[in-house]
């Protein structure tokens, strides 16, 4: 049976980040609809209670 052990840390640039990311899958275009609709129906937040 295997041991279940913490993973080790990892490091990575901005830019290496930013190049996993471009090379990843990219959404289809119905999920940006989806997006799209959702963030036009979401509420408007309370005024802030702090003085800006």
């Amino acid at each position: 049976m295997g041991r279940l052990t913490p993973a080790a840390a990892s490091r990575c640039t901005l830019a290496e980040l930013a190049m996993y990311l471009r090379a990843g899958p990219k959404p289809d275009p119905a999920y940006w609809k989806a997006v799209a609709a959702i963030t036009r129906n979401q509420p408007k937040l309370p005024k802030s209670p702090w003085r800006r």
